[in-house]
């Protein structure tokens, strides 16, 4: 198997060898990103080891969850007042929610499946989230953060995501090569962007693009080799932001700021172990540039919280 189609840290740790066979099947990696708001710069929470932290916009760094669960994939709500994210324990993994300082813990789901990489409404009010089980495959649902009122929104599909206005859910059907799936979530219409290879789609805070992690050929014979890349929503074709060819590591999960002029991603300098895992940035033109959270040991999956 490529290193550009290994399984990714961000998936539930239960389904990893089911979804290890639907890579060999469908070449997918499996992660998620959740939406980025519109507003001011505010705190980074990303997942370290096994637990949530943040770090501030003064650059001090907190942990938010602790126990002998892991946690991971914090999304922040539109109002930067909650962190959706993912509990894995007792074989399974559950969506829970929680203030954005680390307070009020409560789940959203408690089922058998496995769910993952939620992402919040533009109201805060509820999510969409990926269940997945050997039986079922993956399937995009939505709850009300009280875990009421579930609604099956798209099957055979990943990496949901909705748009800042509320209009669009974005999502990576399988296999990868058939692109992003897109929503117009008033009348239940999609469409595809022709993204390519595609996984963990994030829409930009003004809803006009999405930026997603790609595989893309290294020269004419060369090796695919994952890359970031934006698309927006009528385009005819996607823009090439960072190629990996010729770095010593393998991007994932990009996540815009709230102001739209950074992007924020995991580097893995070995991929096969997640605690060689980063976060870096890069500005609109595709170059490396500071102001990422400081590295400790196996960072990965960050949100970037809005300002209002």
């Amino acid at each position: 198997m490529s290193t550009s189609c290994l399984p990714h840290p961000r998936l539930s740790k239960s389904l990893i060898l089911f979804v290890s066979l639907a890579f060999l099947i469908s070449l997918v990696a499996a992660s998620s990103a959740g939406a980025a708001w519109p507003g001011r710069d505010g705190a980074i929470a990303f997942e370290r080891g096994t637990h949530i932290w943040v770090q501030l916009p003064s650059g001090r760094q907190r942990q938010l969850t602790s126990g002998e669960a892991a946690d991971g994939e914090p999304t922040y709500s539109r109002d930067g007042k909650s962190i959706a994210f993912v509990r894995y324990e007792g074989g399974d993994s559950d969506i829970w929610v929680m203030d954005s300082d680390g307070t009020d813990q409560r789940p959203v789901t408690q089922t058998s499946a496995s769910e993952v990489q939620p992402a919040f409404f533009p109201s805060g009010a509820s999510l969409v989230f990926l269940r997945s089980s050997p039986s079922t495959g993956f399937v995009i649902f939505s709850a009300r953060l009280d875990g009421t009122g579930e609604r099956q929104l798209a099957t055979g599909a990943t990496f949901p995501t909705v748009s800042p206005n509320g209009r669009w859910l974005a999502f990576t059907r399988r296999p990868s090569r058939d692109g992003i799936g897109l929503v117009d979530l008033r009348d239940g219409r999609e469409r595809r962007l022709p993204a390519g290879r595609a996984q963990e789609p994030d829409f930009s805070p003004d809803g006009s693009r999405l930026v997603y992690v790609g595989q893309r050929l290294c020269g004419t014979k060369g090796s695919q080799r994952l890359a970031v890349l934006t698309i927006g929503l009528r385009a005819r074709a996607p823009r090439m932001l960072h190629r990996s060819c010729r770095e010593g590591f393998l991007p994932y999960s990009p996540v815009w700021s709230p102001r739209g002029n950074r992007i924020l991603f995991v580097r893995r300098d070995n991929p096969r172990g997640a605690a060689d895992s980063r976060l870096q940035m890069l500005n609109l033109r595709g170059a490396l540039v500071p102001g990422a959270p400081r590295h400790r040991e196996g960072e990965s999956t960050p949100s970037w919280q809005p300002l209002r």
